[in-house]
C-alpha cells in the first residue's frame, strides 16, 4: 500500500467520471494528466466499456489493459485516444515518440461471474500499488494471489 508521501508521487489515479467514454475532452484531460504528473508515474484509468470496467495503465509511455473479462477483448477507440494523447504529450514535451506499445496483461485476473468487474479493478491496483518492483508488466498477473469471495446476498 501507499505507506509514505514518497509513495503518492508514483502514482496518478485518473477521474473516471472523465476516462468513462473516449469521448473530446478525454484526448485533452489525459494529456493535462500527463503533464502534471511525472514522467516516470504510473496512471491509472478505470475504464467502462459497454457496463464493463477495465484497468488502463499508462507507463514509460506504453499502455497495459488489464480486463477482467476471460476472453480476449480489444478497445480499439479507447486505445487510438490513448495513443494519440501519449504521442501530442510527448511531441509537446520533446520527449522521444516512439511508438506507444499496447499489452493486454493475459495473466490478470478474471472475475467469477458477470458483475465483478469493478472489484477487479481495485484488485489490480492494489496489487500494482504493492508490487515495489513493479513486475506487473513481465508476469503472469497475481493471479494467485487472491481468491475472490463475493457475497452475493448483500
Amino acid at each position: 500500500m501507499v505507506t509514505k508521501n514518497d509513495d503518492l508521487d508514483l502514482f496518478t489515479f485518473c477521474d473516471p467520471g472523465v476516462t468513462f467514454s473516449p469521448n473530446k475532452g478525454f484526448k485533452s484531460y489525459m494529456v493535462n494528466q500527463l503533464k502534471e504528473g511525472n514522467v516516470d508515474h504510473v496512471f491509472f484509468l478505470s475504464h467502462n466499456e459497454s457496463q464493463h470496467w477495465i484497468l488502463v495503465i499508462i507507463w514509460e509511455s506504453d499502455i497495459y489493459i488489464c480486463n477482467p473479462l476471460s476472453q480476449p477483448h480489444h478497445f480499439p477507440k479507447l486505445e487510438k485516444v490513448l495513443s494519440s494523447a501519449i504521442k501530442y504529450f510527448n511531441t509537446g514535451t520533446g520527449r522521444e515518440n516512439k511508438r506507444t506499445k499496447i499489452k493486454n496483461l493475459a495473466g490478470s485476473l478474471k472475475q467469477p461471474g458477470a458483475h465483478e468487474c469493478g472489484y477487479i479493478v481495485l484488485h489490480y491496483m492494489k496489487e500494482i500499488i504493492s508490487d515495489r518492483d513493479m513486475t506487473f508488466r513481465t508476469k503472469a498477473y497475481l493471479v494467485h494471489v487472491l481468491t475472490i469471495k463475493i457475497n452475493s446476498s448483500t
